[in-house]
Parts: structure tokens; sequence; C-alpha cells
């Protein structure tokens, strides 16, 4: 038996919520987790939602083809849930001006916060010189195998199964779609390669 979830949608040119349907968005599913879902003790309110973020991010769901599936059958922390949701769309969990939000890697053309002495403590600057992988094998579960965990193994440029030997795994469990795992590991892959920097504080 396949199970699906109805969740509610929003639409930003009409500034208002559609009825509710079954969706496998990651972006709807994170949203239906922190505010409708009737398994979270403590739901949150919709003026508490950066709405508009999540929306945009939806929107760059469905562009993608980023979809998701999963059952929960033991109890786990929302936030690991949500980190997980939210990495199956190629984003990952934030909070902007007090509001729950979504954080996604888009081409930024004002800085959103500069880091100076005067608002941060102990920055450090970490970068790792060790040769990057060169592919990632991706697991993810494959509605074309009766819904079973499944590797596609996306390679960085210049590799390929003829001459790829440093291998890396990602679990993105959540995810339903070989391509769509394919993609998210690639960008994983360019992640590594090109931000050999850590930034903490």
């Amino acid at each position: 038996m396949l199970a699906t979830q109805k969740v509610r949608r929003y639409d930003p040119t009409t500034s208002s919520w559609m009825d509710p349907v079954a969706s496998t968005n990651p972006a709807w599913i994170y949203h239906w987790l922190m505010t409708d879902c009737p398994a979270v003790v403590r739901r949150i309110a919709d003026d508490r939602v950066d709405t508009l973020s999540i929306a945009n991010w939806a929107g760059e769901c469905d562009d993608k083809g980023y979809t998701i599936g999963f059952m929960m059958s033991d109890g786990r922390a929302l936030g690991d849930i949500l980190r997980d949701v939210a990495a199956a769309g190629r984003g990952s969990f934030g909070v902007r001006n007090g509001q729950y939000s979504i954080v996604r890697d888009l081409p930024q053309t004002v800085p959103v916060q500069m880091f100076t002495p005067a608002n941060s403590n102990n920055f450090s600057m970490q970068r790792v010189f060790t040769q990057p992988s060169h592919g990632l094998r991706v697991t993810f579960t494959n509605p074309e195998a009766t819904w079973q965990n499944d590797v596609i193994t996306a390679y960085a440029d210049g590799y390929d199964e003829s001459n790829a030997t440093q291998f890396e795994t990602l679990d993105l469990g959540m995810v339903i779609d070989p391509i769509a795992a394919w993609k998210l590991g690639r960008y994983h892959l360019a992640v590594e390669w090109n931000r050999p920097n850590t930034y903490s504080f």
C-alpha cells in the first residue's frame, strides 16, 4: 500500500493558501512538518514561518525535480527530520528575521550579514588540503525497486567509471528520484571541489 500526505501550499502571486493536496515536494513537506504535522507536539504558528521563502524554494524544487518520500516508524528529533527534508531539496534549515526559514545556495547581489569583531567571537577558518572525491555514491529510495534503497554514482568533472578511484558516500534516503539523487550528488561534489574552506565561530 502506498500512502500520501495532503499538505497546504502557498501561492505568492495571490498571497493565499491553496487547498491541501498530496505532495512530494520537499518544501511543502518541510512546512507541513513545522506547522501541521499531528505527530509534532509543539507546532509552529504560520506567522513564525518565512512562508514566502519556502514557497520560492518549492518552485525551485518543482523546476529541478526534487521529490521526497519517507515513512517514520521510530521517534526522531524534529530538527533532524527537517534537516533531511531540506537536504533532499538542496536547502538547509535556517532562521531569518526571527522566522523559521530555509537557506538556499543562490547567487547573492547584496550582503546578507557582515561579520566583524563586534558581532562575532572566536572566528576561525580551516582549509583542507586533500584530494577531493572522484565520485559520490548516493543512496536514495528507488520506487522502481519496490521502494528499497538503491545507489547511483555521481562523478566529478573529468572522471567516470574508467578512472575514478576515490569515492565517498552520501545518504539521501528521502529522495525518491534517481535523477534528483544524481543532481544532488553533483552539487555536493562541486562544493567539495570548489569550497575547501570551513568557517566557524
